[in-house]
């Protein structure tokens, strides 16, 4: 396991994931605030700019306290931030939950299955995870397609959504 002092940058073919920053908050705003992103959150649109900068905190908090952390999602020629992802929470050694959002006009592009391979690969790397859990709302079919195509597997049906993990030795089949 790797004690982690520094904010891993992740890098792939197309992307930079990187640490969210104070300077992100405009572009997290806009996103957590678009009504046909957030209606498959949990969660109501943001009203309000502020409330960006605490999500913006809440983040860096618990990178800090070690049981979380969530990436801004950046073309590697751009540094503007188009989604985030991340493991929110995570237990070293333990399970962590995924999550994820984009930008509505990077949808369909195959970003964030290329986002949340990287994430993925650091968390069972270098936090050890055995295991990997998503939940999501059963009309969301973006969302359900894409985690199929990770190797997730659907567990159970609570309400309105669905719960899907990832096992390490899962993983290592479809990586």
């Amino acid at each position: 396991m790797v004690n982690i002092k520094q904010f891993p940058i992740l890098k792939t073919g197309r992307l930079i994931l990187r640490q969210i920053t104070a300077d992100d908050k405009e572009a997290i705003f806009c996103n957590f605030s678009d009504e046909a992103v957030t209606r498959w959150f949990f969660d109501q649109p943001f009203s309000e700019l502020q409330q960006a900068e605490a999500l913006i905190d809440e983040f860096d908090q618990h990178f800090v306290d070690e049981c979380g952390i969530t990436w801004a999602i950046t073309l590697k020629d751009e540094n503007d931030v188009i989604g985030t992802c991340g493991l929110e929470p995570y237990q070293k050694g333990g399970r962590g939950e995924i999550g994820f959002d984009l930008v509505q006009a990077y949808w369909g592009k195959g970003i964030m299955s290329e986002a949340l391979r990287a994430a993925i690969a650091y968390g069972f790397e270098c936090l050890s995870l055995q295991g990997i859990d998503a939940d999501t709302y059963c009309d969301n079919k973006r969302s359900l397609i894409l985690l199929e195509r990770l190797g997730f597997s659907k567990r159970e049906q609570v309400a309105d959504y669905f719960r899907f993990s990832l096992e390490l030795m899962d993983w290592k089949t479809v990586k």
